[in-house]
């Protein structure tokens, strides 16, 4: 056993039965015996009486949640999007998940495929002289609240903020076979990664760590990259790719979690590549017991009287008491409180100073510091957000201007000054 493998966290999952895990050649053998048993059954039960024509997704609505308010993530390889469609539908009704990460979509900008009730982010496959290669989508339940988080990264890999009962980014991406993404590029991507984080894939990557026979570059520069980075691998309990030419199959399909994430993942293969060559892989995320829910806030049914809003910022409090406020989103926030208030309910602004000692005030800071490290967003700024700088450019650039005249009028007033009365930016 290598030093790297003792280092990196390993999750040993419990096999049904208690059965030890069977190796490639077995696995092989009972998957191929399996697999058309397994097709002929699931599209017989999947027959197109219960296929809504018209939705791509085959139920009106998403299926009853698990009473555990466990999170179902379907990770897959399914190779071409267009192609195993059916097969996707199939696991959709078999698993009902909640978060869907496919990799080599093979699906261009043109021809991305919307799955009912929800909510996608991709990013479309390369175009070739023959078919399109590579693509990743994840697809999130509308129900769930969500947000797209940018990544600066030439290879295929998108992530979205996703928060249910906990906030935590899912992050899908996948490196082709040709291509090696060094361990730096790694890095830089996972920093961009706000904590915690899932990281799931096809990562071509071949190494003993996670079970491969022999490890190739990729597998070694994602060996490195697990060690130095503080990154929880979830180990496979079984092989995720099946080659039909050689027989033979390997693993290259993972899952990485940051270490506060790691102990609420299970890993679990299904036994049908499903037309891919791609075993689909199941992932249960643990949520503890609470009374809130998967889903987003209803405002129109919150009982106001129950919530108090608590800041710490004095400047938004005093904006919000102006009669006529010039920024645009004071005026979206008064608006909106107007709207609460006009259907008789009530709501309560108060002001904390920054650490006086109240419980979690000292979180937030936390939060509001991290805050500072996403990217910036594109939010439209108002002019007298900036008017000052304009003013000081405008004054500059007359400053240079005069300093080129030489006359008596120079000598008596060598620094030009704006009047107080002249506002330079109304005019603009």
């Amino acid at each position: 056993m290598t030093a790297s493998m003792m280092i990196v966290m390993m999750k040993d999952v419990l096999i049904t039965n208690q059965q030890q895990l069977k190796s490639p050649a077995e696995v092989n053998t009972d998957r191929d015996t399996k697999n058309t048993t397994n097709k002929i059954e699931n599209k017989t039960k999947f027959n197109q009486s219960s296929i809504n024509k018209n939705s791509i997704y085959p139920y009106e609505d998403f299926p009853n949640r698990n009473d555990n308010n466990n999170i179902i993530i379907l990770q897959w390889n399914i190779r071409g999007m267009r192609n195993n469609l059916p097969e996707l539908q199939i696991l959709i009704a078999k698993y009902k998940p909640h978060i869907i990460c496919l990799q080599e979509t093979k699906t261009t900008d043109d021809k991305q495929i919307i799955l009912k009730n929800y909510s996608s982010y991709y990013k479309a496959a390369t175009p070739t002289k023959t078919n399109p290669s590579a693509g990743t989508a994840i697809y999130i339940h509308h129900k769930i609240t969500q947000s797209s988080h940018q990544l600066k990264t030439d290879h295929h890999f998108i992530a979205s903020r996703v928060t249910c009962n906990k906030s935590f980014t899912i992050c899908n991406g996948y490196i082709k076979p040709n291509n090696i993404m060094k361990s730096e590029e790694l890095k830089q991507l996972i920093q961009q990664i706000p904590k915690p984080f899932l990281l799931v894939g096809d990562f071509n990557a071949h190494n003993q760590l996670w079970g491969s026979q022999n490890s190739n570059t990729q597998g070694k520069e994602l060996e490195k990259t697990i060690i130095e980075n503080n990154i929880c691998l979830i180990k496979p309990t079984a092989p995720t790719m099946f080659h039909e030419h050689t027989n033979t199959s390997s693993i290259i399909d993972l899952v990485m979690t940051s270490p506060t994430m790691f102990e609420d993942i299970e890993w679990e293969a299904e036994e049908d590549l499903h037309g891919s060559d791609h075993f689909p892989i199941i992932l249960t995320m643990k949520i503890k017991a609470t009374n809130y829910e998967c889903y987003r806030l209803n405002y129109n049914k919150i009982d106001w009287n129950k919530f108090k809003i608590f800041t710490d910022s004095l400047s938004t409090l005093l904006a919000l008491k102006q009669y006529y406020p010039r920024h645009q989103l004071i005026l979206q926030i008064q608006n909106k409180i107007h709207d609460i208030i006009s259907n008789k309910n009530h709501i309560s602004l108060i002001w904390i100073p920054s650490h006086i000692g109240i419980e979690g005030n000292e979180r937030v800071d936390q939060l509001a510091a991290q805050a500072h490290l996403d990217p910036p967003s594109n939010i439209p700024i108002p002019y007298y957000d900036i008017r000052v700088m304009i003013n000081d450019l405008i004054c500059s650039k007359w400053q240079k201007e005069w300093d080129k005249i030489t006359n008596f009028l120079k000598i008596v007033m060598p620094e030009h000054k704006t009047p107080k009365s002249t506002n330079l930016v109304e005019t603009i």
